[in-house]
């Protein structure tokens, strides 16, 4: 890749008021610097902000039973291997792939399209989706069943809880033969400790930025939910030196269209969890569910037409 590395920082000023919902533009807290000098800092752009964004982002941090669930678009998982991997000499189609936040399947199973040579998944919770149920994270109590791969995998890629995620990178960084990808909010490259851990010395190859909205909603996919998040990938490289600067691609906003199947909604749609105790979905429950449980919200497809933020 031939675009010139962008190296991360961070300020030491404390974040504003504004700070976590995005909408600072005062360079105050933690802030991503290229190695320049210093300009001033833009004007606020008063344009209006979509619909309930503030609500959206909020949400985004937050889940019912604090497992964080948030299902990933089948489509941003395609373009992690289309759009990044594959232009890279690092992927090959017979590697092989561990999952270890699968959820319902959301990005495993259109991830199983490019890796050939074996794919495991497992999660935390029990979704009923068939995934091995563990922890990838070591429990120093033994309270919880750890999940173990049957094989040592080429890449470990997931959507990781946001309040776990420094210590899952971590440890896969540590598990993968090949390769890591985590697909995290693009404000990951902020606060200190992250910073300290990961992008003093182990910052990643590639940070791929999703230049068009990965709509993201708790306990479910909905692909017809716009929301203000910004989501990139993080993808790391087995075998390399340490580093404290990473490459910056972008992923272009018709990604979406280039890799959605047909059969997405038909496949994916149905795979909600409620965000009670239950631990329903949509297809084995149906209509029933959706009547007595009021967490449960089924999917709905996109209006023919409609514009994305």
């Amino acid at each position: 890749m031939s675009l010139s590395p962008i190296t991360f920082g961070v300020r030491s000023t404390p974040p504003c008021d504004d700070c976590s919902d995005g909408q600072c533009t005062m360079n105050c807290g933690p802030a991503l610097s290229r190695s320049a000098p210093s300009v001033d800092a833009p004007k606020r752009d008063t344009r209006r902000s979509p619909k309930n964004a503030r609500a959206v982002v909020a949400n985004r941090l937050k889940a019912v039973d604090g497992l964080d669930f948030f299902p990933t678009p089948p489509w941003a998982s395609r373009a992690l291997v289309t759009e990044v991997l594959t232009k890279t000499e690092v992927y090959d189609p017979s590697h092989s792939l561990l999952e270890p936040c699968c959820g319902m399947g959301h990005m495993v199973e259109p991830l199983r399209e490019f890796f050939a040579g074996g794919v495991h998944a497992s999660d935390i919770r029990d979704y009923g989706c068939g995934y091995d149920a563990g922890s990838f994270m070591a429990d120093p109590l033994g309270l919880l069943p750890v999940a173990e791969c049957p094989f040592e995998p080429d890449w470990v890629i997931t959507n990781p809880p946001f309040n776990i995620s420094l210590e899952i990178v971590l440890r896969a960084l540590n598990v993968a033969r090949r390769g890591v990808a985590m697909l995290l909010p693009t404000r990951w490259v902020e606060s200190e400790e992250r910073h300290k851990r990961v992008f003093t010395t182990l910052a990643p190859d590639v940070i791929a930025f999703f230049s068009g909205r990965v709509s993201m909603v708790e306990n479910r996919w909905d692909p017809a939910v716009n929301s203000a998040s910004c989501y990139s990938w993080f993808v790391w490289f087995a075998g390399g030196s340490p580093r404290s600067s990473s490459t910056a691609i972008w992923i272009s906003p018709d990604a979406e269209a280039r890799n959605t199947r047909l059969d997405d909604v038909e496949r994916f749609g149905a795979l909600n969890a409620c965000a009670c105790e239950c631990h329903a979905v949509d297809e084995p429950v149906g209509d029933r569910h959706a009547v007595f449980c009021p967490s449960f919200r089924p999917p709905r497809k996109r209006p023919a037409g409609g514009t994305r933020d």
